[in-house]
């Protein structure tokens, strides 16, 4: 399963950080196997998108 992120360059506030990290581990239990991440390889939400996305299991990819 691939998952697109993009987000602010300004970060995630506590809410969406908590969001995102459920709604990756809620998919990562559904689809165990082939998880990857793909970013916009940008500072700020995208960079904390791949540090939780790496920390729950998933291969991460970024587009500059």
């Amino acid at each position: 399963m691939i998952v697109g992120f993009t987000g602010t360059q300004h970060g995630l506030t506590s809410a969406q950080g908590l969001a995102l990290t459920g709604l990756l581990e809620e998919l990562a239990e559904l689809h165990q196997r082939g998880l990857q991440l793909h970013h916009g390889s940008c500072i700020g939400a995208d960079a904390s998108a791949a540090i939780i996305a790496d920390a729950i299991g998933y291969e991460v990819h970024a587009w500059p």
